[in-house]
């Protein structure tokens, strides 16, 4: 991504069934969008070579976050569920699978700031 960081009056557009993003601001450091999650509606596992943060705004939710857990000799990756509320933060490393289960009766709204590149560093 190149060029100015812009803020966008963007508007609620579909992103996946049941899935709405508007993006907010979009630049080549990063970019914060907001995602209105239908109730029940899960996103697929992904992962993305950005870092990912947010915070839920209202609603709750289920990350799903694949983590590689070191025993002794042996490394294997874990699902590990963070259940997240209105207020809650999360914080999704650079290249870590993850996936988000809305809450079945609420559904979820969530502000997600994705980090394309740190100032002082090469992009991820």
């Amino acid at each position: 991504m190149r060029g100015r960081t812009r803020v966008v009056s963007g508007k609620w557009r579909p992103f996946l069934p049941g899935l709405r993003q508007k993006i907010v601001i979009e630049g080549p450091v990063m970019t914060l969008a907001l995602y209105r999650i239908g109730p029940g509606v899960h996103s697929p596992l992904h992962r993305h070579r950005e870092a990912q943060m947010g915070i839920c705004i209202e609603g709750s939710g289920l990350h799903r976050i694949l983590l590689w857990v070191r025993r002794g000799r042996s490394t294997r990756g874990e699902m590990t569920e963070v259940r997240v509320h209105a207020g809650d933060a999360y914080y999704i490393p650079p290249l870590t699978p993850h996936e988000f289960i809305a809450d079945a009766k609420t559904g979820a709204t969530v502000a997600d700031l994705i980090i394309h590149r740190i100032y002082g560093s090469p992009p991820l």
